[in-house]
């Protein structure tokens, strides 16, 4: 990773701290239990999450304002921001 010019972190949260994207390339019990809106608050605002196992509501994710895509499926980039009575 260093070599590619990426700094690896040891925390979650600090190495998602302030990031416009996040990947998930695994399909890990702790990312299954994940706190949306804590990770929505913890990116950059309109942040991309990328999904590579399906682990993630799309809705649940707009809700709190993530752009989200399923990784090797073929779904779209959600760009909305779904009001409350569209998320549920």
């Amino acid at each position: 990773i260093s070599e590619m010019g990426a700094t690896p972190s040891g925390d979650f949260w600090e190495g998602t701290a302030g990031r416009e994207v996040c990947v998930f390339m695994t399909n890990h019990e702790q990312f299954r239990t994940l706190d949306l809106e804590r990770l929505a608050k913890n990116l950059k605002t309109g942040a991309l999450l990328v999904d590579g196992w399906g682990m993630f509501d799309r809705r649940e994710c707009a809700r709190f304002g993530l752009r989200y895509m399923r990784a090797g499926d073929g779904t779209p980039v959600v760009n909305e921001v779904l009001s409350a009575s569209e998320a549920h």
